[in-house]
C-alpha cells in the first residue's frame, strides 16, 4: 500500500517556506516602521538643539512617534497600491504601446 508520506513532507516544507517569507516581510515592515518612529521621535530634540521650542514631554513624544509610523504606513500603502496598479495595467501598456506613434504618422 503506497504511503502519502513524501507528499506530506513536501506540503509541510512548502507551507514552511511560505510562512518564513511572510514572517520575514512582516518583520521588514515592523523594522522600517520602528525606524521611522525613532526618526520622528528624534525630531523635537534636534529642533530644540537648533533653538526652536518643541515640547518633549511623554504625550508629545508619543504623538511624534505615532506620526512617523503613520507616515511610513501611508507611504507603504501608496507604494504597494502603485505596484498593484502597474501590475494590473501592464498588459494594457503592452497593447497600446505603439498607438500614439501610429496616430502621429497618419497626421503628418
Amino acid at each position: 500500500m503506497p504511503s502519502a508520506f513524501p507528499v506530506e513532507i513536501y506540503l509541510v516544507l512548502g507551507a514552511g517556506i511560505i510562512l518564513f517569507f511572510f514572517i520575514s516581510k512582516t518583520l521588514e515592515h515592523f523594522n522600517r516602521a520602528f525606524l521611522f518612529g525613532i526618526g520622528a521621535l528624534s525630531l523635537p530634540f534636534i529642533a530644540n538643539s537648533m533653538g526652536h521650542s518643541l515640547p518633549t514631554d511623554a504625550p508629545a513624544l508619543m504623538a511624534y512617534m505615532t506620526g512617523g509610523v503613520s507616515i511610513y504606513l501611508a507611504f507603504s500603502s501608496i507604494y504597494r497600491g502603485l505596484k498593484i496598479a502597474n501590475l494590473i495595467l501592464k498588459p494594457f501598456k503592452k497593447l497600446f504601446k505603439d498607438v500614439p506613434s501610429k496616430a502621429i504618422r497618419k497626421v503628418k
